[in-house]
């Protein structure tokens, strides 16, 4: 049976180191139970391949149409096996859920959102006019249950490059190489920043600080040697960095196209924060 926690976001703290503990185990059982109970199913179906494709026995045709009923029997292991987090459904805790409902909506409308990596600040040479550099990759947002989670609030999933995040009205699951953390809200620190990127095609919601060329010269102009040198953009965009005030190793980049909703998105971070009783 996976584990239950029955949660009051007003009186109910951060988890102890045992609680986190028990959590992280908690999840990787049930990712071994899903292991061990494909594996099965999944011989079911060679021998059903060998015997009815290959042989033409009965025997295969028997494990062909029981087989189904071994894969409703793993359902309902891996359904039982999945961690069961029930929030209270007192006013306080109602006002958080539509907090976090808030907060997720803003950031699903920003037109562009990535996750950067190998972030570095720009050196005087680029004549570009752009102000940091890395690696870019889509941050994917939606809401939805986790395969390994249960909970009677909405839940909303960041898939990133290496880890997902797993948004609670109290918590943060960070699920890299299928090992998480569990960080709370109350431990997590923010700052915002701006960086000026070399855009081909400006987003919708992205301001456009100045147009530039494929190819400039050493003053930013045109450089007329190249026939195809075409127009690009300098936009202006939004830097936001989660991390833990615990330091364990919890750090992650956003580069949002919207820094007028990145504005929006941090202050409703801080009141969220600031409202803990």
């Amino acid at each position: 049976m996976g584990l239950k926690y029955n949660v009051n976001i007003e009186t109910e703290g951060a988890f102890t180191s045992a609680e986190r503990k028990g959590f992280q185990n908690a999840l990787m059982r049930y990712y071994k139970m899903r292991k061990i109970t494909l594996l099965p199913f999944v011989m079911i179906f060679l021998l059903c391949f060998v015997f009815v494709i290959v042989d033409e026995s009965e025997i295969g045709a028997f494990f062909f149409i029981f087989s189904p009923v071994g894969f409703v029997i793993r359902a309902v292991i891996l359904r039982v096996s999945k961690i069961n987090i029930t929030y209270e459904q007192d006013e306080y805790s109602e006002k958080r859920v539509e907090f976090i409902d808030s907060m997720l909506e803003i950031l699903q409308d920003i037109g562009n959102v990535w996750q950067m990596t190998e972030l570095c600040d720009v050196t005087n040479k680029d004549r570009s006019g752009a102000t940091k550099s890395g690696d870019r990759n889509p941050a994917i947002i939606y809401r939805k249950q986790p395969k390994f989670l249960y909970t009677n609030v909405h839940c909303y999933i960041i898939a990133l490059k290496n880890e997902s995040l797993y948004i609670l009205p109290d918590k943060l699951l960070v699920e890299k190489n299928k090992n998480i953390d569990v960080i709370d809200w109350k431990e997590i620190e923010f700052e915002t920043d701006k960086m000026k990127l070399i855009e081909d095609v400006v987003p919708n919601d992205t301001e456009s600080v100045e147009k530039t060329w494929k190819y400039v010269n050493n003053d930013g102009s045109r450089d007329k040697r190249y026939n195809d040198n075409y127009k690009r953009y300098l936009c202006k965009y939004g830097l936001l960095k989660l991390s833990s005030k615990k330091g364990e190793g919890f750090n992650i980049t956003f580069l949002l196209s919207s820094v007028d909703k990145m504005k929006m998105l941090i202050d409703m971070l801080a009141t969220y924060q600031q409202s803990y009783k």
